[in-house]
């Protein structure tokens, strides 16, 4: 995918943190041990690629405010560490280290193999290779299993599937919000646009953005940060606003945990994420997503202007 093209337009939009993942296979399958290899081989030469360019199109000075979180589905973990590698060679961090068993791929990880990964894990955290580790996707049993394993890092970040119009069932992970803050652990919303993206479509959003003045993908971001730390977003507008929507790059995903004006915010995994300050070294940056995220109001209530009939079951 283009990160070469999509990487150095994110930084000029404000954004700082940036979420590696790995494009789904689709199948559910779990490839053999060298294609999972060569898979991370490619994802690691397209970002010294991008990191490359960022030195070229005259972005290197930021290096000190962009982060990366990397996103990897089980049979993925042990062979990430051409990844590690590329990030820490050109300067950067990898913040946090996102275990994924919500995607295809990871359909059939039990508990078991969940902690198998997280010992593994644990052992790059404590080389401190990574700040930190996470968990996306995972149900209660595997989550419980890897909050009370011993000798292991603490689960930092929970990653949660989180968008207007699904059961009210289905949002009990915030009623726990304290209970995760107590432990030190931040929430992050993923998946915030619906299955395949749908809510980019649906018309009833598209009316409320119109009453906002904002594209129908920064509605939902905007609606997502009054209700968790951070989110996972494959774009920062639907492609019917302005700025002109980027490719959507399966192997880099934009935070929308954006700082407040002149101020450091802390990110999911507690790097430095720069605001729409008065920096110097940013004088020439647009900033555009920054500047509109908080321009616009807190929003609430888009449950309400979801239809049911295509909320999946």
């Amino acid at each position: 995918q283009n990160i070469v093209n999509t990487l150095p337009s994110a930084l000029e939009d404000g954004i700082r943190h940036f979420y590696l993942r790995f494009p789904p296979s689709g199948q559910g399958e779990v490839m053999d041990s060298h294609m999972s290899e060569l898979e991370t081989k490619l994802l690691s030469l397209r970002l010294a690629q991008a990191l490359v360019g960022l030195s070229k199109n005259f972005l290197h000075y930021l290096r000190g405010a962009i982060t990366f979180t990397l996103v990897t589905p089980p049979h993925l973990v042990v062979h990430v560490g051409d990844i590690l590698k590329v990030v820490a060679g050109h300067g950067y961090n990898i913040c946090s280290w996102l275990l994924d068993v919500s995607c295809a791929d990871a359909i059939n990880c039990s508990a078991s193999k969940a902690v198998e990964c997280w010992r593994f894990m644990s052992e790059v955290w404590q080389r401190q290779e990574v700040q930190s580790l996470g968990l996306c996707g995972a149900g209660r049993e595997t989550f419980e299993s890897l909050i009370h394993l011993p000798n292991v890092a603490p689960v930092a970040t929970f990653g949660i599937e989180l968008f207007p119009g699904r059961a009210k069932s289905d949002y009990k992970y915030l009623t726990k919000t304290d209970y995760y803050h107590k432990n030190g652990i931040v929430l992050l919303a993923c998946n915030i646009f619906g299955p395949r993206q749908v809510l980019l479509e649906q018309q009833e959003l598209k009316d409320e953005a119109d009453r906002n003045s904002t594209d129908v993908a920064m509605l939902l971001i905007k609606w997502c940060s009054a209700q968790v730390d951070a989110c996972m977003v494959p774009a920062t507008t639907s492609g019917k606003g302005r700025p002109q929507r980027r490719k959507s790059v399966a192997a880099i995903h934009m935070s929308g945990a954006i700082a407040e004006p002149g101020k450091v915010s802390q990110t999911s995994s507690g790097a430095s994420m720069v605001g729409e300050g008065p920096s110097k070294v940013e004088a020439n940056i647009h900033r555009s997503f920054v500047k509109a995220f908080h321009a616009m109001p807190h929003i609430q209530g888009l449950e309400h202007l979801v239809a049911n009939s295509w909320v999946p079951k």
